[in-house]
């Protein structure tokens, strides 16, 4: 596994080993981007923050956003947002450091992102798909309490 960090621009790399039922830390490192397994969207999720153009151009409007209606005991409502609505936002800055899996499957089309609060009542997901070759953001959860 590795662990992102957008601000530093590099990344830590953690490799376990399970001995007798129990898995164990074998060795970590700093490494460069350049040596992710997934580089294309790390180098999409960093484009996709700082140029506005590109975030518009990297998102299918009116995209889709379910949430917990908090006037409605909670339960999922579903809400669209238009091009003329959105507004531009950093999201390595929020995200900062994101932990990437090393299993992931190449051909996989898609890459969720997700913010998860301890204790705070935070949870959020974005979801990227993979069209005609180019990462698109095409739906944002928030679940957030």
């Amino acid at each position: 596994m590795f662990i992102v960090d957008f601000k530093k621009e590099i990344a830590e790399s953690f490799a376990f080993e399970k001995v007798n039922k129990n898995w164990y830390l074998k060795n970590s490192m700093k490494t460069t981007f350049a040596n992710l397994p997934d580089l294309d969207f790390i180098n999409f999720l960093t484009k996709f923050s700082k140029d506005s153009i590109f975030q518009i151009n990297s998102i299918s409007f009116p995209i889709t956003v379910l949430f917990a209606d908090s006037d409605n005991d909670y339960e999922t409502a579903t809400k669209t947002i238009k091009l003329e609505d959105w507004k531009h936002w950093k999201l390595t800055n929020y995200i900062n450091q994101l932990l990437l899996l090393t299993d992931i499957q190449k051909d996989n089309k898609y890459r969720n992102i997700f913010f998860q609060g301890v204790e705070n009542g935070i949870w959020l997901k974005y979801t990227f798909e993979r069209i005609n070759g180019n990462w698109k953001l095409i739906k944002l959860e928030d679940y957030s309490t």
